[in-house]
Parts: structure tokens; C-alpha cells; sequence
């Protein structure tokens, strides 16, 4: 297994889990001023995408 690639592939997951988590709270915020950005559940989804991605580095696919 190349560690390489899983690396490359599970820091691609966590970016775009990030990109994909800010702009919802920039939305959010644009509605709601008062919305507070929630860590907890932003950890959560980012660590979610460090492991999607990791798997598809090591080469499995989602059932889809």
C-alpha cells in the first residue's frame, strides 16, 4: 500500500470537507448574523473527509 497516496488522498478529503463546510456557514451566516460557527461538528465532518478520502486512496469505492 502506498502511504503516499493515501496521505494525498485523505488531505484532499479533509480540504474539501472544509471548503464544503465554510461555505455552508458562510450561508448560514448570511441569513442568520447571530449563527456561531460550531467547531464540534465542523471536526466531525472535516475527520469524515480525511477517512472518505483515505479509502478512496486505498482504492475503495463507495456502494453507490
Amino acid at each position: 500500500m502506498d502511504l503516499e497516496r493515501l496521505a494525498v488522498y485523505a488531505l484532499s478529503g479533509f480540504l474539501s470537507a472544509i471548503v464544503i463546510d465554510l461555505d455552508a456557514y458562510v450561508k448560514a451566516k448570511k441569513e442568520n448574523p447571530s449563527k456561531e460557527f460550531d467547531w464540534q461538528l465542523a471536526a466531525v465532518r472535516w475527520i469524515k473527509g480525511i477517512i472518505a478520502g483515505a479509502l478512496a486512496g486505498a482504492g475503495l469505492q463507495a456502494a453507490g
